[in-house]
């Protein structure tokens, strides 16, 4: 993909923030955020749905072990990552880039909890982005979460998918 993109001539760019920093984000919340970040996350519109939407994912995603004290650290974290990854695709556009494309995986391209909702915050409209989750077979797609769900065959693992979260 990353090729394809280079020999089109298109720039190719890091958008996501260091895993030092999303520690700290993880264990002193705001104070941990960059100010451009947190200037960002605080013009966009949050509510106890997406909240607990994301605290879901982020619980479902860690196949419902990670530690209730932990969760609303992760919820600061991926926020973070999300605003950050928005804040990148925001300072192409500034710098002259005609179209940007984020790829990433299917939370952060969520329309309703995720990259799209910052870039809506910064007065992007929402027909000019386009969330399209690649997902595998038969799992599920969060109603309203993308434009356009495509499915794709499921990557080999070291365990059949039943069994990834068995214990």
């Amino acid at each position: 993909l990353f090729d394809v993109a280079l020999q089109s001539g298109a720039e190719v760019r890091g958008g996501n923030i260091d895993r030092d920093q999303v520690r700290k984000i993880v264990r002193e919340g705001d104070a941990a955020w960059p100010a451009d970040l947190i200037a960002l996350r605080d013009r966009t519109v949050w509510n106890g749905t997406q909240q607990d939407a994301l605290r879901k994912d982020i619980q479902d995603g860690h196949c419902g072990a990670m530690p209730e004290a932990m969760l609303p650290g992760m919820v600061q974290a991926q926020r973070a990552r999300d605003a950050a990854m928005a804040q990148a695709m925001l300072d192409a556009r500034k710098s002259g880039a005609k179209r940007v494309v984020l790829i990433a995986g299917n939370g952060h391209v969520r329309r309703d909890v995720a990259v799209p909702v910052y870039l809506q915050a910064a007065g992007v409209p929402a027909s000019d982005i386009d969330a399209i989750a690649y997902l595998e077979p038969g799992s599920p797609a969060p109603v309203d979460g993308y434009d356009r769900v495509e499915r794709a065959p499921a990557p080999s693992r070291d365990l059949p998918r039943d069994q990834v979260c068995s214990p």
